[in-house]
């Protein structure tokens, strides 16, 4: 049995929190027997908001644990914050995350989990490729009528300083 400050973990809950996944940085095997977090050191660790943090609590993507008025999160939550804010930067939408989420909360199946989200994110990096060649095209696209308006802006500059001359 772990014991931190007031919070009792058990063994087979210690187990559950630090199962191995796909989403653990070194960072999290070296800090793996740390059993909770506060919601600073979690906004802190991840540079996010305070009120980002009780946003993915109220969406069902956090699960922290009540101690008076304070949140603790477990490692489970740190690395589903890990695989939340990753997720968002690859342009997956909450619900998109949590159905990932709800996967490797599941017992068993692990080849499923892994192909679901292999299949999503392969799916995601098509839309991704999508959009980067729209703003590629978009880009040009502005290149070029940047190029346009600033040479008839040269030739107005240019056609004034001869009638200034004349």
């Amino acid at each position: 049995m772990l014991k931190t400050g007031h919070v009792r973990v058990s063994e087979r809950d210690e187990e559950t929190l630090f199962k191995p996944s796909v989403f653990l940085s070194a960072y999290d095997m070296i800090n793996k027997g740390r059993a909770w977090y506060t919601i600073g050191d979690l906004a802190q660790e991840f540079d996010v908001t305070l009120r980002a943090l009780r946003f993915y609590e109220d969406k069902g993507l956090l699960g922290p644990r009540r101690d008076g008025l304070s949140r603790l999160y477990s490692h489970r939550d740190r690395v589903r914050l890990q695989m939340i804010l990753c997720c968002k930067r690859l342009g997956f939408s909450l619900g998109e995350i949590k159905e990932v989420l709800d996967l490797y909360d599941r017992r068993g199946g692990r080849t499923h989990q892994l192909k679901f989200v292999l299949d999503r994110f392969r799916d995601q990096s098509v839309v991704l490729e999508e959009q980067r060649r729209e703003l590629d095209e978009g880009i040009l696209e502005l290149n070029n009528h940047i190029a346009q308006i600033s040479a008839a802006l040269e030739e107005y500059h240019s056609n004034r300083r001869e009638r200034c001359r004349a």
